[in-house]
């Protein structure tokens, strides 16, 4: 009888050792709880996003997909925050006990163990949502540039016939648009919308504010230089066609424009008595200037406008000038954005074309080729 006592007192001082314990870790286990919860609405979350339907949702709804995520990671993010100093506190308290019992001390090592494992397990499963959503909000970027650059040029194809109907003087058209004062995002919604809709189109109001802040930036307002920088068009010549003096296309030729010169806008496209879309262009490569057809009365394209956007395809440099060898700014990863400045110009030592561009993450402004000597692409569309 004795024994048995013995033994029934021994085993209730494992339970209240074990029952303390159990206690001591309570905070933690609930606040891994509530991250475990977090990281599964954040998984949930990210499977639009691993769809192959992904690649065509607007860049909006991808975007608020990609924020869903991340603040599931961010809630998710914090608990574990919690639950590491619940058990950082928990594993201190449970060391001052004394658990002389096999049995106690065992529990000990698997409930800190144990806390360890599963704040390990869940930040994997965060930092793996996190990823998707990362690459997501990049895609994300992409789109945006994307969209806004299609945007960018139809509403160029239509400035032509919008200034000629308004009768704006030739650099005018930012104080025409902008009224007295500041060119804000409404001004120029409302100016693009006028543009677009002499041609029977239209856009949403997400897509005129997303170009606005892609033209001006970080700017509340467009200053003139960077109006007249944005709706500047660069083309490449895709079928072989002629430069000619005035803005008929049967004035009198100047030169033949070969297959692949580039031809940067003086002035905005404009169709003549016979619908065909031309434009009054400088060519690069001696600065002659004429009238160009952008494109047949049948839809013949003779030019194909350069994009003003674009991504690196694999990782180069950027250099302060021109030649190749010039001073090195920094490094150029992969899938970075730039805006071009100055449209492909050939090197003179080495002969590969190379644009002045301007980097969207930093505002780094140099020199990148477009590909290399063997030519193996470093830039494409974004």
């Amino acid at each position: 009888r004795a024994r048995l006592e013995e033994v029934a007192r021994a085993k209730a001082a494992v339970d209240a050792v074990k029952a303390k314990l159990k206690a001591l870790y309570a905070d933690a286990d609930k606040a891994l709880e509530d991250v475990g919860a977090a990281a599964t609405a954040a998984e949930v979350a990210t499977r639009p996003l691993l769809q192959k339907a992904a690649a065509s949702l607007p860049a909006s709804e991808l975007r608020d997909l990609a924020g869903k995520v991340s603040a599931q990671v961010k809630v998710g993010t914090a608990g574990l925050d919690r639950a590491h100093e619940a058990a950082k506190a928990a594993d201190a308290a449970a060391e001052a006990m004394e658990c002389e019992q096999e049995e106690a001390a065992k529990l000990k090592k698997v409930l800190s163990e144990g806390c360890k494992m599963k704040q390990q397990k869940l930040q994997a499963r965060l930092e793996k949502s996190s990823t998707i959503s990362k690459n997501a909000t990049g895609k994300v970027l992409r789109k945006e540039f994307a969209e806004a650059e299609e945007l960018r040029v139809k509403v160029v194809m239509e400035l032509g016939g919008y200034v000629e109907a308004k009768s704006v003087e030739a650099g005018a058209l930012h104080a025409h648009v902008a009224a007295g004062g500041d060119l804000t995002a409404e001004k120029f919604a409302a100016f693009a919308g006028a543009v677009l809709e002499r041609a029977g189109a239209t856009a949403d109001e997400a897509a005129y504010a997303q170009l606005f802040r892609t033209a001006a930036g970080e700017e509340e307002a467009l200053s003139a230089a960077r109006f007249d920088e944005f709706f500047k068009v660069a083309y490449t010549v895709v079928k072989p066609t002629i430069f000619t003096e005035g803005d008929a296309v049967t004035s009198k030729a100047k030169r033949r424009l070969d297959e692949g010169e580039t031809v940067v806008a003086v002035g905005y496209p404009k169709k003549d008595n016979n619908g065909v879309l031309r434009v009054l262009c400088r060519a690069v490569k001696d600065g002659v200037e004429g009238w160009v057809t952008i494109a047949g009365n049948k839809g013949t394209p003779f030019l194909q406008p350069h994009n003003r956007y674009m991504i690196s395809l694999k990782e180069t440099v950027i250099t302060k000038d021109l030649d190749v060898s010039s001073e090195t700014l920094r490094k150029l990863p992969k899938d970075e954005l730039m805006e071009v400045l100055e449209y492909p110009t050939k090197e003179p030592t080495c002969a590969v074309l190379r644009v002045r561009a301007r980097m969207v993450a930093d505002g780094a402004e140099g020199w990148v080729s477009l590909a290399n000597t063997k030519g193996g692409a470093f830039l494409g569309p974004c």
